[in-house]
């Protein structure tokens, strides 16, 4: 297996791998949210694209055991949207105790948007 490349902002801990299908199954495999951590910005700007199929992100991210329900501006559900979950670490430093890669899925099977999200 190969170890991602740096890339992007080495004091952003979002954006200093390059995405490497390989090395985010092997972080799964060790419960390794860090090591995931560092290649969500290179996921968002050039891997999980707006119109991507689920099936496609499955095949790269893996599957989820459940959906996340977001809530929008008043507290009101997302209309029209699944949301995979990747827990990413926490990092307290960045103000997030929890951090996760999103990936929104709209009713037709396609990719909306991703986002890190922490709370």
């Amino acid at each position: 297996m190969h170890s991602p490349e740096p890339v992007g902002n080495p004091l952003d801990p979002f954006d200093n791998r390059r995405f490497l299908v390989e090395a985010w199954r092997a972080a799964g495999a060790r419960f390794d949210s860090e090591s995931r951590a560092h290649m969500c910005r290179d996921i968002i700007k050039r891997v999980i694209r707006p119109g991507m199929t689920e099936q496609q992100v499955v095949s790269l991210l893996g599957p989820q055991s459940e959906f996340v329900t977001r809530r929008g501006p008043g507290g009101e559900p997302l209309p029209n949207r699944r949301i995979y979950e990747y827990s990413i670490g926490s990092w307290t430093l960045q103000r997030m105790d929890d951090a996760f890669l999103y990936v929104h899925i709209d009713p037709s099977d396609h990719v909306v948007t991703a986002e890190i999200y922490g709370y």
